[in-house]
């Protein structure tokens, strides 16, 4: 299953679940296994087509929802350039690059911003039919 990040504004940050509840990886089939590497491939190909973000983190964290599921998290120039003027780095940090901007871009709103709405409507629309089947 696949749904949109609600809680950060940022375009195209997407949540890859598994309709059945398991908590970890060796809970899964080889089959099921290669479904969901394809699956994140997939989603990464997408991205990179549609928004040509500069890189893209997909990070399995399981700390507030403990059923296995991963964040697919586009890094945009823009965001990139904000977080460097904030930051006295020469190398970004990935894991904290994406906590600050989780915060940085955390959104309190009902409704995402039009561009979050955007993405959305052409990210599912170009990955409904690779996640319409069970994973």
């Amino acid at each position: 299953m696949i749904s949109h990040c609600r809680d950060c504004d940022i375009p195209g940050y997407m949540i890859i679940s598994l309709k059945r509840d398991i908590t970890r990886l060796a809970e899964l089939s080889a089959e099921e296994s290669a479904e969901l590497m394809s699956g994140l491939a997939f989603t990464e190909r997408a991205l990179n087509t549609l928004f040509s973000p500069e890189k893209i983190y997909i990070m399995r964290i399981s700390e507030l929802n403990h059923e296995l599921h991963f964040h697919v998290f586009p890094r945009y120039a823009s965001v990139t350039k904000l977080y460097l003027s904030e930051h006295n780095e020469h190398i970004i940090d990935g894991p904290f690059f994406f906590s600050w901007a989780r915060k940085k871009f955390s959104s309190s709103q009902p409704e995402p911003t039009q561009e979050v709405l955007n993405a959305q409507s052409i990210l599912t629309e170009t990955l409904k039919g690779y996640f319409s089947q069970p994973l």
